[in-house]
């Protein structure tokens, strides 16, 4: 005989089931946020660019942010893209199921707002040039890409949104989410969205789902 505890736990299911497919999100403090579920659109690497705005790089001195190549020098240093080269080396592909989270330039090209090291791995792969600058051509996982490794990741799965749009989704994952920051760069992200867009440090900390009062620390 099935328990009645049984019966409500596969309804709770359904029911986040249903809310998933409506573009619901759920956050720490089980606050629920409509948002729409766009479908990615597939960018050439080519035209996906580093955030130049990207907390991380405070934490690197006299940096040029309008080099393309220093910013994947910095980053290589600072985020482990070896890992997410290993990754998806071995898998043979990029998995598409995380799309990068993308803003238009205005020229036809994007900057990537959330998905940086994704980003810095797949250029690291497919470009052997790009590989020396940044420093990362001894890496022995990229002695095992393939043709077809490299041909699949001439694209990426992305959505088009924009920094104002994304930036609850951001400081959730980093400020005290799954994927951390610093504390210099959370503290300066938090600045950027209170000062840039006029939100209230109280209501930053709700809209991440900051249980842990991390905004008020910082």
């Amino acid at each position: 005989m099935v328990s009645s505890k049984a019966i409500w736990r596969v309804n709770r299911k359904k029911r986040l089931l249903k809310s998933s497919r409506r573009g619901h999100i759920w956050s720490k403090g089980s606050l629920e946020t409509t948002m729409p579920t766009p479908t990615p659109t597939e960018i050439k690497i080519g035209k996906l660019f580093f955030d130049r705005e990207n907390p991380r790089l405070s934490e690197v001195e006299d940096l040029d942010r309008t080099d393309e190549d220093e910013i994947g020098k910095a980053l290589w240093k600072l985020l482990a893209a070896d890992e997410i080269v290993m990754s998806i080396v071995s898998a043979g592909h990029f998995f598409r199921h995380e799309p990068l989270m993308v803003e238009e330039r205005g020229d036809g090209e994007y900057t990537v707002i959330e998905g940086n090291r994704r980003l810095l791995a797949v250029k690291a792969i497919s470009d052997d040039g790009f590989r020396k600058k940044i420093g990362a051509a001894q890496f022995a996982a990229f002695q095992d890409v393939t043709p077809a490794l490299r041909k699949e990741l001439r694209e990426l799965p992305c959505i088009i949104s924009s920094r104002k749009d994304l930036w609850q989704f951001v400081g959730f994952k980093h400020v005290n989410g799954p994927k951390p920051w610093g504390s210099f760069s959370k503290a300066e992200f938090i600045a950027g969205v209170h000062e840039k867009y006029k939100v209230s440090l109280e209501n930053v900390a709700q809209q991440i789902g900051d249980r842990h009062t991390t905004v008020a620390r910082l």
